[in-house]
């Protein structure tokens, strides 16, 4: 139990009632208060704070272990009371976004149903919050094995790029150490559940509405932690149990050895859990007599109390996701890499080889989580973004010709899944790949390699679709988040003895200076600068647009924030990065763009482009780095994007390619739309050397995952120019040699694209991408 400190002492007395000191009371907390035997019912009785003597000589108590919670209803106030808090928790009912594209928490179906609760309107209305907690435990003394517990919260009505920062984290409480509770953490959940009952009917909070005070309402939404963090949080038993799955009832039976069975890959056989029949057997634990009545029941279903039932909305089955970053890529992956290993399909000499193959890989400089020297002796302290930079990047290059055939594509059909899963933006279609290709990755796990290094993650592999399906892609819900916040907090100097109380001090002051800051920032005497925008384009200050050239700015305005009917999502922002300067261009140079602007605008005369320019190394691209061949770290140069078919003529619909950025120009373009004057536009462009096609470029299996180019570039042309905002995502590549055959060794350039940030693609027809984008036909029918 926790207590409050006037509960944890007693308060000693002299004869004239003046308190000459405090006492230690004792646990009150009865655990089975129906037992049969009387002995069973006593209360515990342990002391709750220790005595000690001030310097005045009067006796006195300190906590044992001190809980230090903060009120959740106090964290939001001084989140409403931050100027523009309100208007970014209304900005997701603005998005649009077409059917079967998952782009955020708003677009699962949790957030869809709790729109509406039993019929009264919850997040249909505004001041209406959903809350997403993860709790997790982590070393806060050097070289010491105590570890200490966090709960955190975050407002999931924020938009994603917001939601997870650092200022915009809860720290809920922090629990005591020196060890994880064994079961459960009910204890300290329940003063967060008495304040989530008061938020879900509705509190007065103080904000910089015009009146000062709206109602808020709140609810708990989403539990986001590592597999024993969510157990222990929603009420399940541990991995080893029987019924050892929180989504499905599948019985996991035990060997000889007690070695728990994890094989079995056939999801249509689970029978999938129920909250009615789970919290039943929840509250039939709870008020059982004895300790192995308790475990009974527990076992029947594996379920276990949790406080969080109390709440009348909270669905303890579906409101807890599957965490990719622990279960994909810290869990499956490491699980094989060891298993490879200790089993010697991967020798010494296949460990060096991988070594040079990740040492000639270029790597965009600004992705963190660099892969460290010495693979083979570091796969053990792996982070987890450097898992999952060596699943999504190194992996296929690094393990081709070190493994067999077989084992290859094993591993491939894992890469593909997590590759898919990692964007930002998934669809349904895609989604459904995905769980495929983990399907088919388990079932021959078990075959090749046998029953015995199957593991609880793998059987978690299969419920994430349905997780994807409720809360949206994975960077909606995932832990990283959270493991940084971890990191933070355990930064914190602290005196070895109090580090509870230290690092919540911290933490909260930090949150003030962060508070101060962005009110300061923008605050009444911080007005931006007025400017005419139209569409995001900013228009020439002096020319009067007459309606026929308001209406085609419009149009190209569309047309060049979606760019092409293959991207289904938000555009792509873009920054140029100095240092900038003026140029000019060559007369062909010139003559290509034109004919460049020339297919873009075919219902325009293009009258000119300017032959002055200017000329930039880097651009931050939806804030990825993006840099040109002759920039100092040319990391970051090679670009991948649809534009161009076999025929040399720009074609959006084609295979996309990689090539290599060789500069970069913010250029004006004059159009004459038949109306008085010419309509001048600036564009940002990319001149790319695109690489030619190899007759083995699937050569390491998927060729949007990793593939084999010519060492050579296309000739020179107007498809040599593409707008900024074409490309798709970024690549890794190697300039080395690569044995093709059993008799064919070649020097090829191997690329594999990144991630993209804000788009993905739908598909190559035009009737699929008419399908998922509304778009103005005019003027670019072509693109």
């Amino acid at each position: 139990m926790v207590y409050t400190k006037d509960e944890a002492r007693i308060a000693i007395r002299d004869r004239h009632g003046k308190i000459v000191g405090y006492k230690s009371a004792k646990c009150s907390f009865v655990e089975f208060p129906a037992h049969n035997q009387r002995k069973f019912r006593r209360p515990c009785g342990t002391l709750l704070m220790k005595t000690f003597y001030r310097k005045d000589g009067q006796k006195d108590v300190r906590p044992k272990r001190t809980f230090c919670y903060r009120s959740i209803e106090k964290s939001l106030q001084d989140l409403t009371l931050r100027p523009g808090f309100f208007e970014d928790c209304e900005k997701w009912r603005n998005r649009n976004v077409s059917e079967g594209v998952y782009g955020d928490i708003y677009d699962g179906k949790v957030w869809a149903d709790f729109q509406y609760y039993d019929g009264e309107p919850f997040l249909a209305e505004p001041c209406n919050l959903g809350l997403m907690f993860n709790v997790d435990w982590f070393q806060v003394y050097e070289n010491v094995k105590d570890s200490v517990g966090v709960m955190y919260m975050v407002v999931m009505n924020l938009p994603r790029e917001q939601r997870f920062k650092k200022e915009n984290i809860i720290v809920v409480g922090i629990i005591p150490g020196p060890r994880e509770p064994a079961r459960h953490i009910n204890a300290y959940l329940n003063p967060l559940v008495e304040e989530l009952h008061r938020l879900w009917h509705g509190v007065y909070l103080s904000d910089t509405s015009p009146l000062g005070t709206e109602m808020y309402r709140a609810a708990l939404l989403c539990l986001s932690s590592d597999i024993p963090a969510t157990r222990k949080a929603a009420g399940f038993l541990g991995h080893m149990a029987n019924k050892a799955c929180s989504k499905c009832l599948k019985t996991f039976p035990r060997d000889k050895d007690n070695t728990v069975d994890y094989s079995g890959f056939h999801i249509d056989e689970w029978e999938p859990r129920t909250k009615a029949v789970h919290v039943d057997t929840a509250e039939r634990s709870k008020a059982s007599k004895t300790r192995a009545a308790q475990k009974r029941v527990e076992a029947e279903f594996g379920a276990r109390y949790s406080s969080f039932y109390e709440l009348p909305y909270f669905d303890p089955i579906r409101m807890h996701v599957v965490d990719p970053m622990h279960n994909l890529l810290e869990g499956t992956a490491k699980r094989v890499l060891q298993m490879w290993k200790e089993t010697n399909v991967l020798t010494n000499s296949a460990f060096k080889t991988m070594q040079s193959r990740v040492d000639n890989m270029r790597v965009p400089s600004d992705l963190d989580g660099g892969l460290p020297g010495k693979i083979e002796h570091s796969f053990d302290g792996f982070k987890a973004a450097q898992w999952k930079h060596w699943v999504c990047t190194y992996s296929l290059c690094a393990l081709k010709g070190t493994l067999d055939d077989q084992d290859y594509n094993i591993w491939n059909c894992f890469v593909t899944a997590a590759r898919i899963l990692c964007n930002r933006v998934i669809t349904t279609q895609k989604l459904n790949e995905a769980h495929e290709c983990l399907k088919i990755f388990c079932n021959c796990f078990q075959r090749k390699y046998g029953k015995k290094w199957c593991s609880m993650n793998m059987h978690l592999h299969l419920h994430l679709k349905q997780c994807i399906h409720d809360y949206g892609p994975i960077h909606a819900f995932w832990c990283f988040a959270f493991e940084r916040a971890n990191y933070t907090l355990g930064e914190y100097h602290n005196n070895n003895r109090d580090a509870e109380v230290i690092i919540m001090r911290k933490w909260l002051l930090d949150w003030q200076v962060a508070t101060k800051q962005k009110c300061e920032m923008l605050g009444d005497n911080m007005v931006p600068p007025v400017s005419v925008f139209m569409e995001g384009k900013k228009c020439r200050v002096g020319h009067v647009l007459t309606m026929e050239e308001l209406d085609m700015l419009n149009r190209l305005s569309e047309s060049d924030e979606l760019h092409s009917r293959n991207l289904a999502f938000d555009s792509k922002s873009e920054v140029l990065l100095p240092p900038l300067k003026s140029a000019y261009m060559s007369l062909d140079d010139n003559l290509k763009i034109v004919d460049m602007f020339k297919v873009m605008f075919p219902d325009c005369v293009v009258s000119r482009v300017s032959l002055k320019y200017t000329e930039f190394d880097r651009c931050s691209l939806s804030g990825e780095l993006v840099s040109s061949e002759g920039y100092r770290t040319d990391a970051s140069s090679c670009i991948y994007a649809k534009w161009f078919g076999n025929e040399n003529v720009i074609d959006p619909s084609a295979e996309p390619r990689p090539g290599v950025v060789s500069n970069m120009m913010k250029v004006s373009v004059f159009l004459n739309t038949g109306g008085p004057g010419e309509l001048n536009l600036v564009y940002t462009l990319a001149e790319v050397k695109w690489f030619k096609q190899h007759g083995d470029r699937y050569h390491y299996g998927r060729k949007d995952l990793c593939s084999v180019w010519e060492p050579s570039y296309e000739p020179f042309s107007h498809t040599s120019f593409l707008p900024l905002k074409r490309i798709v995502s970024r690549c890794a590549y190697s300039k080395a040699k690569v044995t093709l055959s059993a008799t064919r060794e070649e020097t090829v350039y191997t690329v594999v694209p990144l991630s993209s940030v804000r788009c993905i693609w739908i598909g190559n027809s035009a009737a699929t991408a008419r399908r998922n984008i509304s778009f103005s036909k005019q003027p670019l029918e072509k693109i």
